[in-house]
């Protein structure tokens, strides 16, 4: 992406650079520098179409899926968690808790490195996917509310801030901002609810992890409250994760999101479309094409739904 900026001559246009940096990490998690081009430059009306919002959180969007399922047809077990996934013959047994379930496909929504302990026998082809997927990140957040302001917009909006752009995008230099609309009812009180989220490496914080996090958080606040102080004044209460909130709560190992980073590299274009990892497996989710976002991943959903429709 940065070849682009340069047969141009604005790859040293400081303020164009900062925008172009910012939106590459947020959307295909890395830098102008290594992201590889069609990818990198498809983000740049991010900021013109806009971001999606859901009302009611996350939360509403996974009961909304529930509830098709159960219309389709198709029934949602909870708690459920998989211990195993066995071929037996023509079929793949998913041993869950206290239950089991004989299907000719399985599709999996996990990151490879969770996958492959599952399975019986081994895939060789996650190995190499989850190397992938583990040179990419994880996020340190700060869930906040906040009180009613006059400062604040009242409608949904998002912000992305960089502290220094000379320093690396993550740690908190770099964060993106949610806030939630005056008239949704997320929090008490006429209060309204704020997501902030930084990119930040898991391995870098394996030497002292609360340090580090609290540390990278207190930075996340400092940038804040610099370019967005109408949200930092209105705090009225804080709650924090890290990677390992992510791998607790998610079970992703080491706290990963977003899935595989779109650097440079030919790879990219070997799997476009849904490909079974074995007779009757596939997975998706943010490490196969198209990756990261809700939207993606709800695109290489649906092509897979296609893929096993059609075997």
């Amino acid at each position: 992406a940065l070849a682009a900026l340069e047969r141009h001559g604005l790859a040293d246009w400081a303020p164009l650079r900062t925008w172009v940096d910012a939106l590459c990490q947020i959307t295909v998690q890395a830098s102008a520098a290594t992201a590889e081009a069609p990818f990198a430059l498809s983000t740049l009306d991010y900021c013109f179409r806009g971001t999606g919002h859901v009302h009611g959180g996350i939360g509403a969007l996974a009961e909304a899926l529930v509830g098709a399922i159960a219309r389709g047809g198709g029934e949602v077990r909870m708690p459920a968690r998989v211990r195993s996934i066995t071929r037996d013959g023509d079929h793949w047994v998913v041993q869950a808790r206290n239950q089991a379930v004989r299907a000719r496909h399985v599709v999996a929504n996990l990151l490879p490195q969770a996958l492959s302990p599952l399975l019986q026998p081994a895939v060789p082809a996650l190995d190499a996917l989850g190397g992938r997927v583990a040179e990419g990140w994880s996020a340190c957040m700060l869930y906040l509310r906040v009180g009613p302001s006059t400062d604040l917009r009242p409608e949904p909006h998002h912000l992305e801030l960089v502290a220094d752009p000379d320093q690396p995008f993550q740690d908190g230099n770099h964060i993106f901002v949610s806030v939630t609309g005056a008239d949704e009812g997320r929090a008490p009180g006429g209060e309204r609810t704020v997501t902030v989220s930084t990119h930040v490496r898991p391995g870098d914080l394996s030497a002292d992890p609360a340090a580090t996090t609290a540390a990278v958080q207190a930075r996340m606040r400092r940038t804040l409250a610099t370019l967005a102080p109408e949200v930092d004044q209105a705090i009225t209460h804080t709650l924090t994760a890290s990677p390992r909130t992510w791998q607790r709560f998610t079970r992703r190992p080491g706290g990963l999101v977003g899935g595989v980073p779109r650097t440079v590299g030919l790879h990219h274009y070997t799997t476009l479309g849904p490909s079974a990892l074995a007779r009757g497996l596939w997975l998706v989710g943010d490490s196969v094409f198209p990756g990261q976002s809700t939207l993606a991943t709800a695109l290489g959903g649906a092509a897979t739904a296609r893929a096993v429709l059609a075997a």
